[in-house]
């Protein structure tokens, strides 16, 4: 009798004390984040048959510690953390172009305004030297306005590279992380028996709520305790004990932005997943650059290629003082070409793509694609593809599409271009190098309004013809299908901009509110209370003082036993 109490005593000891101990880790891991609480989980242990009286208690022991655990809670985090990242990332870089472009020191407007300003200045006094200075230095605050501009397109255009670079490395050490703890949970020694090793559990799960900020994943659990992670539509990036690495690579076209490699675990080939990698912060980097960026600066460029040409054209119909036909204003931005370094038509000439309509100009950028029938140019923005067929004669025709002229001649079938027409013009704007003295604006007339002979002895000095014709392009509609001036599509410009990053500001914080709540959810499913475990503490410290009772009472009926038997 004295052995089984003893034996059933000792069992409430051992597991009061695996108790305690489980209460302890729970206790010292409530700032641990991505801990589950753990749980000692106590049965009877078997009973003993006793006779006619019945089966006997034998006492307690410990199950298994399992942890507080909800798939659907956490893949709700995962998922919401995800959309969170892609978000956050995309909003903090709009926001920062909202700021710049919308600043009134920074603006384009104040220059344009002083540009034209000073236009007006010569049309007032048409032989006043001062005057035709002012303009020029008005001229050259514009450019270098352009310029200004164009460069903080360029510098957010690589920082949004850098953040992207950035994340993929974190893509790549956190896939290699959760690769190794797969191969630790499914080698530890109590995972066949049924006793998952929980804390690496909960740092895997940590690991995936890490990746899912940084790409949307999708994930596979395995029978032997291992997970599967897929990114984009379905690339394997974590399989089992083995993980595959993102890496950037330079574009298919020479010059052109980077894409994004998947190499598989221990491989040398590799598939490009640039426009299949969605969600995280790395999704949101490339939204900005898609869908704000790029379409910003191309905007912007097709206002100052439009501004510089058309500004120009109407300059070379005057005369300057000196009684010369008028020379270009601005040196004018060219169209950006790229072609693949497989070509056959290298290096491209400059005829490739220049600028024909601006009012037609779309702003958007175009592949060029040479076939057996002709010429498709599509669209990238609208993914729109337009196919001109080949020319009857030798060669291929010059094509007009979306304002935009291309002259195909000399590529070979099979080759294939990049065209963005005005990306990088706000860089390329300036003084033309030719106009170095301020009697050299055009402002007088040409008689015959076409650039032509000089009249014998000129134009008259005071004639104001041509700078009044130059004037009117402040307000003419020359962008847009006849829809906008210059300063009307600067306001488009900066309005959208400001809607984006509004729009971005409203949702990043909607979300930010999802994934509280789903993370509240897993606090008060998975997390620790503290009240709650002191309170396990306390009744589980009575119950081990308890059993150590009945083990001293039961070495006092051991001892009384012996001393009769004596």
């Amino acid at each position: 009798m004295s052995s089984g109490l003893l034996g059933i005593a000792t069992s409430g000891l051992l597991a009061m004390q695996r108790a305690m101990a489980t209460t302890s880790h729970n206790i010292t891991n409530v700032n641990t984040e991505g801990y589950s609480r753990q749980r000692a989980e106590l049965a009877a242990s078997t009973p003993q048959y006793g006779g006619s009286i019945g089966y006997l208690g034998t006492g307690v022991n410990v199950q298994a510690i399992t942890r507080s655990y909800d798939r659907f809670v956490n893949e709700q985090v995962r998922s919401s953390t995800s959309a969170w990242g892609e978000l956050d990332a995309y909003h903090n870089l709009v926001s920062q172009i909202d700021s710049f472009i919308a600043d009134s020191d920074a603006s384009l407007s104040p220059a344009l305004q002083g540009f034209f300003s000073g236009l007006n200045g010569v049309v007032n006094e048409p032989t006043s030297t001062p005057v035709r200075r002012v303009l020029m230095t008005s001229a050259e605050t514009l450019v270098n306005r352009f310029n200004t501009i164009n460069q903080t397109f360029d510098d957010l255009r690589k920082q949004a590279s850098q953040n992207l670079s950035t994340s993929i490395d974190q893509v790549n050490s956190l896939a290699s992380n959760i690769a190794s703890l797969n191969e630790k949970i499914t080698t530890s020694p109590g995972l066949l028996s049924g006793d998952p090793p929980n804390d690496l559990l909960d740092q895997r799960d940590k690991l995936l709520n890490d990746l899912a900020k940084q790409v949307d994943i999708q994930v596979l659990e395995q029978d032997d305790g291992s997970i599967n992670v897929f990114i984009g539509s379905g690339q394997s990036l974590v399989m089992g004990v083995r993980s595959a690495s993102l890496k950037v690579l330079d574009s298919a076209y020479v010059g052109a932005d980077t894409d994004i490699a998947l190499y598989a675990p221990g491989a040398s080939r590799y598939a490009v997943v640039t426009d299949q990698l969605t969600g995280g912060q790395l999704g949101g980097y490339r939204n900005f650059v898609d869908q704000v960026l790029d379409k910003a600066q191309n905007d912007f460029g097709r206002l100052a290629a439009s501004l510089a040409t058309q500004f120009n054209d109407q300059h070379k119909l005057g005369y300057d003082l000196n009684g010369n036909t008028g020379i270009a204003f601005f040196k004018e931005p060219t169209v950006t070409v790229m072609g693949k370094a497989t070509n056959t038509l290298s290096p491209i000439p400059a005829t490739f793509a220049t600028y024909g309509n601006f009012n037609t100009m779309t702003g958007d950028d175009y592949q060029v694609d040479i076939t057996a029938t002709g010429t498709r140019i599509t669209n990238l923005h609208t993914r729109t593809a337009t196919d001109f067929p080949a020319a009857t004669t030798a060669g291929y025709p010059v094509i007009t599409h979306e304002g935009v002229q291309f002259d195909v001649t000399g590529a070979a079938v099979g080759d294939t271009f990049l065209v963005l027409p005005t990306r990088h013009a706000a860089s390329d704007i300036a003084l033309d190098p030719g106009l170095s003295d301020p009697s050299m604006v055009a402002a007088a007339r040409n008689s015959t309004a076409t650039p032509a002979t000089p009249p014998p002895h000129g134009p008259a000095l005071s004639d104001n013809g041509n700078a009044l014709a130059l004037l009117d392009l402040q307000n003419a509609k020359l962008l847009l299908n006849g829809r906008a001036s210059y300063q009307e599509a600067y306001n488009g410009i900066v309005g959208e901009i400001g809607t984006l990053a509004k729009t971005a500001e409203i949702n990043v914080t909607a979300q930010k509110n999802l994934l509280d709540n789903a993370r509240q959810r897993r606090e008060s499913q998975a997390g620790v209370n503290l009240d709650e475990e002191a309170a396990n503490l306390i009744q589980f410290q009575q119950a081990y003082q308890a059993a150590a009772q009945t083990v001293a009472t039961a070495r006092t009926t051991f001892d009384t036993l012996l001393g009769v038997l004596s």
